[in-house]
């Protein structure tokens, strides 16, 4: 019958060299890369945009992936999705320049965690992203970076240096809050003006006690 030919002529598609025809993918949900145990969440599929979720090997120094291949479609990595990282045993972690937003708790609680490169495309770093990052000793904050969430960098106990790279970067209440007094802000070119409203707002709004240059 019509109907049995039709299936027929599916099966031999898919045996065919030309790469299976994927289903397509919605908003929101679960990808793979064939290859690899990191999972990411679809943004956008119209958009070919994933976050990534986490990856259940994650451990020593991770660099995240730029872009994935699901099927015959490359998606874009734009954003490390809430709790992405949290509690992981990673000691570094590269984050890619297409990443535009970190989210919640990204990477809250993660003890062994040491060095982070936060990607040129950065623009906002979530509440409590890296709260407790007790081993984290240095961040810099890209040019894009504008807003940097409530408790961001709490109780990174052993931050020593935070570079600022740009004076309209926003500081959310408590983002700094029990940062070491030894630790030191390095902050870009700005008037006078702007580096004393740049200073009230690290020590009164964060919550940092420490040095700022």
């Amino acid at each position: 019958s019509g109907g049995g030919t039709q299936a027929s002529g599916t099966g031999d598609n898919t045996g065919s060299t030309e790469a299976p025809v994927t289903p397509a993918v919605k908003d929101g949900e679960t990808v793979t890369e064939a290859s690899s145990t990191a999972k990411y969440e679809v943004s956008s599929a119209a958009d070919k945009t994933v976050a990534y979720v986490g990856d259940t090997a994650t451990s020593g120094k991770v660099t995240i992936k730029s872009t994935i291949t699901v099927g015959s479609d490359t998606y874009t990595v734009v954003a490390i999705a809430d709790g992405a990282f949290k509690k992981s045993s990673a000691t570094s972690v590269v984050i890619p320049n297409t990443v535009e937003a970190i989210g919640k708790s990204a990477f809250e609680g993660s003890k062994k965690l040491k060095s982070v490169t936060i990607g040129s495309g950065t623009k906002t770093i979530g509440d409590s992203a890296f709260k407790g990052c007790t081993a984290l000793t240095k961040v810099t904050l890209p040019k894009g970076v504008t807003t940097v969430g409530k408790q961001a960098f709490a109780n990174c106990k052993k931050l020593k240096t935070i570079t600022v790279k740009s004076k309209k970067t926003k500081f959310l209440k408590n983002s700094l809050k029990s940062v070491p007094k030894s630790a030191t802000v390095k902050l870009p070119k700005m008037t006078a003006k702007e580096k004393k409203a740049f200073k009230k707002m690290l020590q009164k709004t964060a919550g940092y006690k420490g040095k700022i240059k």
